[in-house]
């Protein structure tokens, strides 16, 4: 999703960060939509892409971890520009 900005024409910074933020809501939005669907009792990996890419039970934490981090840091840079 955050590719998206590439598209988005750099108007002003505060457009941005703005867009930034709404992109990382909604990524978070689907994180949080993939932590209800995993199912914490199966033992093997979970939402697979070729059989070589997929999550388990801790990789889920930590890719929560770095949606929560994302956030903080987009945040903390957007008081700063505006």
């Amino acid at each position: 999703m955050t590719l998206l900005l590439l598209i988005i024409p750099a108007i002003s910074l505060v457009t941005t960060g703005t867009t930034t933020l709404v992109l990382s809501i909604l990524n978070f939005l689907h994180l949080l939509w993939i932590m209800i669907l995993f199912d914490s009792s199966g033992t093997t990996y979970q939402f697979q892409y070729d059989n070589f890419i997929g999550l388990d039970g801790i990789s889920l934490w930590l890719v929560w971890l770095v949606n929560i981090i994302k956030a903080i840091v987009i945040l903390n840079d957007k008081e700063k520009i505006g």
